[in-house]
């Protein structure tokens, strides 16, 4: 979740206005490329047994409709560059909900059972995100600025580890996501 790109040329200089100091580069985890640290390489993924691979299949299709989803929620707000607090009090519900559908969906899948606690995990990760997310949520809210960008800035660390244990795992599409998963 939460994986923000620069939508103008512009918006780098205007969230840096928000505090942000790395804007247009890994807001919330953008720049998680595939194969990056901790991946496992093409032939390590052929080697894993067909019951993970048709897991991660599942849930990397499961990321892939969630993705797809945030990807048209935030192109209307990052169209005029960085979004104000009310642009967030409308783009983060519904990126809220889609990731909790998300984890839903991910409750509903049964990993193999050598995977389980991985996987288990991974989830954890994705939970700690999305509450932060909520607390992002809450600051816009208020009108808080501060605490808006506070939590929001805090994000990235955790999208970032929650990217790095879905890609550890195995997964393709999910560790690509906007709140991580």
């Amino acid at each position: 979740m939460f994986k923000l790109q620069s939508a103008t040329p512009n918006f780098d200089a205007k969230a840096k206005s928000y505090g942000f100091k790395e804007c247009g580069k890994n807001l919330l985890g953008l720049g998680n490329e595939q194969g990056a640290s901790g991946a496992p390489t093409a032939a390590q993924r052929a080697a894993f047994p067909p019951e993970k691979q048709a897991f991660i299949k599942q849930a990397d299709a499961i990321c892939a409709t969630e993705k797809k989803a945030e990807d048209e929620a935030f192109s209307s707000v990052f169209s005029q560059g960085p979004p104000t607090l009310d642009a967030w009090k409308t783009a983060l519900p519904k990126v809220i909900a889609l990731s909790e559908k998300e984890q839903s969906d991910f409750a509903a899948l049964t990993p193999p059972t050598a995977d389980k606690a991985a996987f288990d995990a991974t989830l954890a990760k994705e939970r700690e995100l999305l509450d932060k997310a909520r607390v992002a949520l809450a600051a816009a809210v208020a009108g808080d600025r501060d605490g808006f960008r506070k939590a929001f800035t805090e994000t990235d660390a955790l999208s970032k580890a929650a990217d790095k244990s879905a890609r550890e795992f195995g997964f393709e599409v999910c560790g690509k996501s906007l709140l991580g998963g």
